[in-house]
């Protein structure tokens, strides 16, 4: 009996030793990320560099390594190994040490961030790399900067290009808007981002999968949850309806705005639609909710302007995201008084609509410390 038991205990135990064998496995293949956080004094001749390195990525996928690396060190020394990218090029320094053992600061810089953006890790991955070189040649400075934000289809083992979701007819437009611009690029289960620098400025376009499906090639349905989109699409649909009926019934029997026929004088903001336009741009905040996750567009707000001028009865009409709701409706109800509409010689309660834009600011530089 006693042998017995102890033959059932090393069974256990092997059994657990596989089981943690399998799961350390699995966990490799889907989390086996590449970690390194160093700042290093490094010299070339007789220059030193002060070379800070920030790497957080997926070591498994040789081509998501092999672009990295040729955005970090060029085509030339590209490499579907990013760690052994990375040990050859600080090797070609002829030596490295810690820079606080140095006397003098150092005035030369290299840093190299490859940032791992987040995204679905059976479809897509977010990323963010960049480059910078601050090096002294004779009296001159030069600078060097290169970075890209980009997707990694884990489906098709490879970076998406625009083509591989985007119809050319929408590719072409946005190439032609950006010329020789790098184009950036981003995803997540509900759109697509794509951004590039405009006149020192950085322009985003959003494609929503549920409301934009003309946008997209068919592949677009093999990197997202297309059955979540379709069911995403039914619930907007019936919310919007809800919505629809809910301002109609609101402002049941009250006299719109564009009913000029019927109305001698139109509500108006002091000043015109220009004045009232710079008064939404200094008093309008953009919501840190919707900054954080990237929301922008558009919120259309239907109020009523009573007789007396005061905005009464705000309500959110179409928005491009939830996060932007309360700050539109807080904005419209703190204008000041209108000018109200008047029929029939007297002031009367008229329904009127604003537009308020949300839109993201340009993203900072590649930050040099």
């Amino acid at each position: 009996m006693m042998i017995t038991e102890k033959r059932m205990k090393v069974l256990a135990l092997l059994v657990m030793f596989i089981q943690a064998g399998c799961c350390l496995a699995q966990g490799q293949t889907s989390t086996d990320m590449l970690t390194i956080q160093e700042t290093k004094a490094a010299r070339a001749g007789d220059q030193w560099f002060k070379v800070e390195t920030t790497i957080h990525s997926h070591r498994q996928y040789g081509p998501l390594n092999k672009a990295i690396t040729r955005i970090l060190f060029g085509k030339e020394k590209a490499t579907e190994s990013l760690e052994d990218g990375w040990k050859q090029h600080m090797a070609e320094y002829d030596s490295t040490v810690d820079p606080n053992t140095l006397d003098s600061p150092i005035g030369q810089r290299e840093k190299m961030v490859v940032e791992f953006k987040g995204g679905d890790e059976k479809h897509y991955l977010n990323y963010f790399v960049g480059y910078m070189q601050l090096a002294i040649q004779g009296k001159e400075t030069v600078q060097k900067n290169r970075e890209r934000n980009f997707v990694f289809d884990i489906v098709h083992n490879k970076v998406l290009s625009l083509g591989d979701v985007l119809k050319p007819e929408v590719v072409e437009q946005i190439k032609g808007d950006a010329g020789k611009a790098t184009i950036h690029m981003a995803m997540d289960n509900e759109s697509l981002t794509v951004s590039y620098k405009k006149n020192g400025k950085m322009t985003s376009r959003t494609y929503v999968y549920h409301t934009q499906k003309d946008v997209f090639v068919d592949n677009i349905k093999e990197l997202v949850d297309w059955a979540a989109v379709e069911k995403r699409d039914q619930a907007i649909q019936a919310a919007r309806a809800a919505r629809e009926k809910e301002i109609e019934e609101t402002y049941a029997g009250i006299l719109k705005w564009t009913d000029k026929d019927k109305l001698e004088r139109e509500p108006s903001f002091n000043g015109g639609p220009q004045a009232m336009m710079m008064w939404l741009f200094r008093h309008q905040k953009y919501p840190e909710e919707a900054q954080k996750k990237g929301a922008q567009g558009q919120v259309v707000c239907a109020f009523v302007v009573e007789p007396d001028g005061q905005l009464s009865t705000v309500k959110v009409v179409r928005s491009a995201d939830p996060s932007l709701e309360a700050e539109a409706i807080r904005v419209v109800q703190a204008m000041p008084r209108w000018t109200p509409g008047k029929a029939n010689g007297e002031a009367v309660r008229v329904r009127c609509e604003v537009t308020l834009n949300f839109g993201m600011q340009p993203r900072a530089p590649f930050p040099m410390r």
